[in-house]
């Protein structure tokens, strides 16, 4: 049920936040607006942090694919109620949506380096 996903997607985003706080050195946090505003500066933090050699013909290639803008697939229907209320009483906890306080809106994403 869409409360189901609900429930999962809080549950990710505990795990998230988590990992954000007990993990800050072997994380990078990237902003779908960040990567989609300079896809160039974002590959190339990306790669670094997990030791990818790149140049510049690669990075140049890779960046001509991005969509010069999101999409946001959550304007497309109504979200129930009871749903958005329960996201919205749980976001405040979670470190990597204060960037949205303005509007609920999807977290950044932490990406982990293989152990």
């Amino acid at each position: 049920t869409l409360f189901d996903c609900c429930d999962e997607f809080l549950g990710l985003c505990d795990v998230n936040q988590q990992l954000c706080e007990t993990n800050q050195d072997s994380l990078l946090t990237i902003h779908l607006e960040d990567f989609i505003a300079n896809p160039q500066r974002e590959l190339l933090r990306l790669t670094g942090f997990v030791g990818m050699e790149v140049d510049l013909p690669y990075v140049q290639a890779c960046c001509s694919i991005v969509k010069s803008s999101e999409s946001r697939t959550r304007e497309l229907g109504d979200c129930p109620p009871l749903i958005l209320a329960r996201i919205t009483s749980r976001r405040k906890q979670y470190a990597f949506w204060k960037r949205y306080d303005s509007e609920l809106a999807r977290p950044q994403v932490a990406l982990s380096r293989a152990a």
